[in-house]
């Protein structure tokens, strides 16, 4: 089975393990909340217009590159013919045979072998090869794209590229003509870049929508009680990368209303913080909006029987309609919708937290501060020595990450000081751990 190369920037590739366990904790809020999140991901998500009109142009000219065409439709495809037309017997994906049945399925001892060794037929058909496959998916892939030329349908080159906003599949960014890059998303990855050179880290959005903006955190966050960046710092490295940009002197062009560079002079270009490497990985593909309309023209049920191969339509991964799922805004109204919604999702939050705190809070919390939590519900307020006692950790352990801290830095703090700061007391959001 061949190796599959990147064709997207996914944000989670690089996350540390702090990180990825507070991912990993605020999904278990989201369980909580599914209506509340359900709503907002309805709700066109705010854009202003430049961003609106890249976003559009992205959906409208996606490239949906061939590596991953080949993995999720022509594989299925082919094997859709081969199980039905020539009679191949469809391996089961789990569960495995007996020896007997096996052999009945591979009479020859060497396919048996290489079979039961997993070093081949490894796609789940018996009596075709791994390359035996490969070469018929190669050869439906040369079929289209010799179908393209005819102006059936377009073929199309797609670069990947860091974006501050959305899912991974909007990074990958369509090149008109094969070259030439909207320059608001040069801009928005050159504003990645710098977070990136100043020691920020992007996380995925509390926000449900498919097109909301990351959030972005200092160098030295503790990710048990992590606070975003400052918004004016960030602010200020995105208009450092927009002045720089403005110093870009290659060869551009106005393509659909909008500016765009040629991507070899951008990526020669000195001032440039992207890894170059990035540009120069290209991958063609069918230009999926274009593709659909050829099938849903040549069918009533959405499959096409293409010189003996039976096509469908390809799920488009960012398909996204204005006044639906975004909405272009200027920019003070922009910013003024994105913070409303910003405020309901940290309400949704604090409720799922609450849910989370009075019924599991085993799935948030640290053993030391379930221990701290459950001697505080029993005691109206302890010392430092009474919560050692009553614990059975020591002092530094009840100190150190994972322990009280943490618990009087949340928002809201679950254990405040006693008025007389001798002490410590559960505030008014009480996990109700002692009833365990």
């Amino acid at each position: 089975m061949r190796d599959r190369q990147p064709t997207s920037c996914d944000l989670h590739e690089g996350l540390t393990d702090g990180e990825r366990r507070l991912l990993s904790q605020e999904f278990i809020l989201t369980r909580r909340i599914p209506a509340g999140l359900a709503l907002l991901r309805t709700v066109p998500y705010p854009l202003t217009e430049d961003t609106a009109a890249t976003v559009a142009e992205i959906s409208r000219r996606y490239v949906f590159p061939w590596p991953d065409l080949r993995a999720r439709y022509l594989l299925n495809w082919v094997c859709a013919r081969l199980t039905s037309e020539e009679g191949v017997t469809l391996l089961p994906l789990s569960g495995g045979r007996s020896g007997e049945e096996a052999a009945g399925l591979f009479p020859d001892p060497d396919d048996l072998r290489d079979f039961t060794n997993g070093t081949d037929f490894t796609y789940g058909l018996a009596g075709r090869r791994d390359a035996e496959v490969e070469e018929d998916c190669d050869s439906l892939q040369r079929i289209i794209e010799a179908a393209a030329t005819d102006k059936l349908f377009e073929l199309g080159v797609a670069v990947a590229l860091p974006l501050p906003l959305g899912s991974p599949s909007l990074t990958r960014i369509p090149l008109v003509e094969g070259v030439w890059i909207h320059r608001h998303v040069v801009e928005l990855a050159e504003w990645c870049a710098e977070l990136v050179t100043a020691g920020y880290r992007r996380l995925p959005s509390l926000d449900p929508h498919r097109l909301a903006w990351h959030r972005v955190y200092p160098r030295d966050t503790d990710w048990t009680t992590p606070r975003e960046a400052d918004p004016d710092a960030i602010a200020e490295l995105r208009q450092r990368a927009s002045a720089r940009l403005g110093r870009y002197r290659g060869r551009a062009r106005e393509v659909g209303g909008g500016t765009h560079l040629h991507i070899d002079d951008y990526a020669e270009w000195k001032h440039r913080l992207v890894p170059k490497d990035l540009l120069a990985q290209r991958t063609p593909g069918i230009v999926v909006e274009s593709w659909n309309a050829w099938i849903g023209q040549a069918s009533d049920d959405g499959r096409v029987d293409f010189l003996g191969e039976l096509v469908t339509r390809v799920a488009h991964p960012v398909a996204v309609r204005q006044g639906v799922d975004f909405a272009p805004m200027e920019p003070a109204a922009c910013s003024a919708s994105q913070r409303r919604r910003s405020e309901a999702v940290l309400e949704l939050r604090a409720l799922a937290a609450d849910r989370v705190i009075r019924t599991r809070p085993e799935e948030l919390f640290t053993q030391v501060q379930l221990a701290i939590l459950q001697a505080l519900a029993e005691n109206s307020t302890l010392t430092a020595d009474e919560l050692k006692k009553k614990t059975g950790y020591s002092r530094a352990r009840l100190y150190q990450s994972g322990g009280i801290k943490e618990l009087m830095q949340r928002d809201p703090p679950l254990v405040v000081l006693t008025p007389e700061k001798r002490g410590y007391m559960l505030t008014d959001v009480r996990p109700e751990v002692a009833e365990r």
